[in-house]
């Protein structure tokens, strides 16, 4: 009956999407794993010098990566159960402390390009779930370090907007451009300035699913240089104004 076959297609297409989205999950820990091991591999073999600081520092990040693969697949695990959900826990979560904790487990593959980010003096307090925020900002990232033109700086800032907390990545590239801004968040699509560049067009698609889950909001708009930028916002949590003293 077309009735019946209708239904076998859409289960097939949400069977699809959710492989898609699991994948794309478990390939941001995955990479920053193997960047990281590819950091001590280096300096055992002599081909770069570390201190045993920066060993234990990347042994360290390491671990966690493999902590958050477990964490990620736990979620995936409770997804597939019949009449679950992937959990969600909103808390106030202080933006700029959270970002700046990415930013540091992400530097292996961001390492080719230099940061402009300070974390703000005052704590930005938002209301948020804070692993899921973590893979918003690290799908966003990556798609920097995939994306951004090589040696050029990558650029975040986060401050209180007009009722919400905001959060901004940008770089010294060309930008997306304009007819593309929606489409990009769209599953499958991929920008194809490098079509060289590995990746299942599913990073920003998982961003903006995940943070309007947690009553934010993800956008492109210009960034004031001939490029754009990307935008984030959530809810401030109830503390006065989001801003608790530091």
């Amino acid at each position: 009956m077309p009735h019946r076959d209708e239904e076998i297609a859409l289960i097939d297409t949400a069977r699809a999407e959710l492989l898609s989205l699991v994948t794309h999950e478990l390939r941001t820990p995955l990479a920053v794993l193997s960047a990281y091991v590819e950091l001590i591999a280096d300096a055992a073999t002599g081909v770069s010098p570390a201190s045993a600081a920066d060993l234990a520092t990347w042994r360290e990040a390491a671990i966690q990566q493999v902590g958050r693969l477990n964490l990620q697949i736990d979620s995936i695990l409770t997804a597939a159960r019949p009449g679950s959900s992937l959990p969600l826990e909103r808390a106030p979560m202080n933006l700029g402390a959270v970002t700046s904790e990415v930013i540091r487990e992400m530097s292996p593959l961001l390492r080719n390009h230099p940061l402009r980010w300070e974390e703000p003096e005052q704590h930005i307090m938002v209301l948020a779930d804070q692993s899921r925020f973590r893979q918003v900002l690290g799908h966003l990232l990556e798609n920097e370090a995939k994306y951004a033109p090589a040696g050029e700086p990558i650029s975040i800032g986060c401050w209180i907007g007009d009722g919400d907390a905001e959060l901004y990545l940008t770089d010294d590239g060309e930008g997306i451009p304009r007819e593309d801004w929606e489409e990009i968040f769209e599953a499958f699509v991929r920008r194809t300035q490098r079509p060289a560049t590995s990746g299942s067009g599913i990073g920003l698609y998982a961003a903006r699913r995940l943070l309007v889950a947690m009553g934010g909001e993800i956008r492109i708009e210009p960034n004031g240089f001939g490029g754009s930028r990307f935008l984030l916002t959530l809810p401030l949590a109830s503390a006065p104004h989001g801003i608790l003293p530091s």
